[in-house]
């Protein structure tokens, strides 16, 4: 019988040292099909196939549950798509730009985490002074957050640039006139003091 289908599974059985393979065939007439094959199949998961297949006791009868085997090789008449890389999106359709901005959005978490972890060193080691009242508190830590995340971000892509890694020059997407200054009494005074 004359197979065409593709692939939706192959699995590799090993019993007492003898390997065998059974590839899950969604063919059109019968949908998902088990067939056994003694050699390694030349095809991957999600290929269009066409194989010859006998059911095991030889007569290829088709009643019941039949049992197939794999009778000399797998042609694959049209292969799957390449795997994507990971990280959620379909890179292989992605342009320079997508690229870029993918890049600066992860250096820019990058930076966060960066200041996240520098603004806690700074609080506790008392290298920020936050001011007396809640709301100047917590404006003194988004500003200094920010200042930070901002200068981190900036480092990264000068550093790409001067090392000429084809990256173009980019410009922050952190919004200056939206950051609170680092401190609340006077707005040049450094809340690394």
């Amino acid at each position: 019988m004359q197979v065409t289908g593709r692939v939706n599974k192959i699995y590799e059985n090993d019993r007492n040292g003898k390997v065998s393979y059974s590839l899950m065939i969604e063919t059109p007439r019968a949908g998902e099909q088990r067939f056994g094959a003694w050699d390694k199949p030349a095809c991957k998961e999600n290929d269009e196939v066409s194989f010859e297949a006998k059911s095991r006791d030889g007569t290829g009868a088709h009643t019941g549950k039949v049992f197939w085997n794999v009778e000399g090789t797998v042609q694959v008449t049209q292969a799957a798509p390449a795997a994507t890389s990971g990280g959620g999106g379909n890179d292989d359709k992605m342009t320079k730009a997508d690229w870029e901005a993918k890049d600066k959005r992860i250096a820019f978490q990058h930076a966060q985490k960066v200041s996240a972890t520098l603004i806690a060193v700074a609080v506790e080691q008392d290298a920020l002074t936050l001011g007396t009242k809640k709301a100047d508190k917590l404006t003194v830590l988004l500003g200094a957050f920010n200042d930070v995340a901002r200068d981190v971000f900036t480092d990264i892509y000068e550093h790409q640039n001067e090392d000429d890694h084809g990256r173009v020059e980019v410009e922050s997407d952190i919004p200056a006139d939206d950051i609170p200054d680092a401190t609340v009494e006077e707005e040049d005074k450094n809340p690394f003091c």
